[in-house]
């Protein structure tokens, strides 16, 4: 069925030709204009060197230039914004975050040390800190 249409328009086209020329034998030199159209590729290659090939030359020059100033400069220019940015972001590290984790790990280990001096063994020392805390919530409570 998709083939159908194609397969008319041939015999159509068939059909016609006979109709027009019949059995005539048809002259086998074609006339010079025809001949060298056909030769020349309807003069495609022509258009093509003439005005692509050529516009193409003309721009490369300007296109190098634009690539060299603008694009080369915007990519340096990124480039060392994302240097400044990096090293804002380790100073921040090394001043902040190990400065801060440093400081904790100080603050755990002092704590401990005070802490671990709480720690007697004696349940009547362990009972006399119970006192004191429900003594200091008690306090805290009836405010």
């Amino acid at each position: 069925a998709q083939a159908l249409p194609g397969t008319l328009a041939g015999v159509l086209g068939i059909a016609l030709g006979y109709a027009a020329y019949g059995t005539k034998v048809l002259p086998l030199k074609a006339p010079a204009w025809l001949t060298s159209l056909l030769v020349r590729g309807y003069y495609l290659d022509d258009f093509y060197y003439g005005v692509v090939v050529r516009f193409s030359m003309a721009l490369a020059p300007i296109a190098g230039w634009f690539d060299k100033r603008v694009v080369d400069g915007a990519v340096e220019g990124v480039a060392q914004v994302a240097v400044g940015a990096s090293r804002v972001a380790g100073m921040v590290d090394q001043r902040v975050v190990d400065d801060a984790g440093n400081a904790l790990g100080y603050t755990v280990t002092s704590t401990g040390a005070i802490l671990r001096r709480l720690q007697t063994g004696s349940l009547g020392f362990y009972a006399l800190l119970v006192a004191l805390g429900a003594a200091v919530i008690g306090i805290v409570l009836a405010r």
